[in-house]
């Protein structure tokens, strides 16, 4: 470490390391490469704010020293792969404001001490795909406005406390594959404008307070192929902007109360199957979202008369007729395609 200490205002590598203070004096940046762990008097640099320790592939701890970083605002952990564990120090860091951990492979869990970090407004958790669980005291982050747990295979649930957030901005869940449901707190997130549940394959349903979210702008469910239906009280997000709802394989209707939605600029809505047509308030506001699904279902229903004619003529009967449940849903979607 005396070392770093000589270094300071130079810039240079030695052995491996490499110590960086960037032209504005309060702020230095230490990068490592082909190191295991980085000295256990890291803690003697009192005037570090940044530290920055990407694709440190070999790292497998930080020293407990980190706690003694008093003046640090960034750490940023991104893809040291090799990492197992956070150390309990990390929750003195009380001026910490970002926490980057994405590709941390082999974090298991977040040390208890982390939910201390008050001054904290962005978390990266974004593939620790190896992350289980999130504490109940991940609602003490008050200062909190951006949570990323995008690609978190192994995460089953969000605590309950999630909804104590206050300041919570945006909320990326994509590629959670395990979670089933979310908690019903989620409505109380009143500064959320952005929620995004891309690839979410497991979630069957979305709590009923999605409705008090009344800041929320942008609202992302594509691909979440076990979502059966949205919550009614989708339609009282007056600030919603956009709804993506595209390959959503089980979705089967829509609720009438998006009709409700004056704010919306996007809707999609493409490659649902099992969506049955969309209320008449939605048809009514001439979303071109309900253009294109109408022609996507057209598409679909000319392959479907095409596969039953010749399922009709295999067994010798006539081509002509149609089974009358088939002609129907033709009719009904013309109908639906020329208000």
């Amino acid at each position: 470490m005396e070392e770093f200490r000589r270094l300071h205002g130079l810039g240079c590598y030695v052995g491996g390391w490499y110590y960086d203070p960037i032209d504005r004096s309060d702020e230095d940046v230490i990068w490592c490469h082909n190191r295991s762990a980085l000295p256990e008097d890291l803690g003697v640099l009192r005037s570090l704010t940044r530290l920055v320790l990407k694709e440190c592939n070999w790292l497998t701890r930080l020293p407990e020293s980190l706690g003694e970083l008093h003046t640090l605002t960034m750490l940023d952990l991104k893809g040291c792969r090799s990492l197992t564990c956070l150390p309990e120090s990390i929750g003195q860091l009380q001026a910490l404001e970002s926490l980057r951990i994405k590709c941390c492979e082999q974090l298991t869990e977040l040390p208890e001490s982390l939910y201390q970090l008050t001054a904290l407004g962005e978390l990266d958790a974004s593939w620790c795909t190896k992350l289980t669980r999130l504490s109940e005291s991940i609602g003490q982050l008050a200062n909190l406005k951006v949570l990323i747990l995008s690609s978190s295979f192994r995460l089953t649930s969000i605590p309950e406390s999630i909804g104590q957030l206050a300041k919570l901005e945006t909320l990326d869940l994509s590629s959670c594959k395990e979670l089933t449901v979310l908690p019903e707190s989620l409505g109380q997130l009143a500064s959320l404008t952005l929620l995004t549940l891309f690839a979410c394959d497991s979630l069957i349903r979305l709590p009923e307070s999605l409705g008090q979210l009344k800041k929320l702008e942008r609202l992302e469910l594509d691909w979440c192929c076990s979502l059966t239906e949205l919550p009614f009280s989708v339609g009282y997000i007056w600030s919603l902007r956009v709804l993506d709802v595209k390959f959503c394989y089980e979705l089967t209707r829509l609720p009438e109360s998006l009709g409700q939605l004056h704010a919306i600029e996007r809707v999609v809505l493409e490659h649902n199957a099992a969506l049955t047509f969309p209320p008449p308030s939605v048809v009514s506001n001439g979303w071109p979202a309900v253009s294109v699904f109408l022609k996507d279902g057209l598409t679909r229903l000319k392959m479907a008369m095409i596969i039953a004619a010749g399922h009709h003529r295999r067994r010798g009967g006539p081509t002509s007729r149609l089974p009358r449940e088939l002609v129907e849903m033709i009719a009904c979607k013309f109908f639906f395609h020329c208000m």
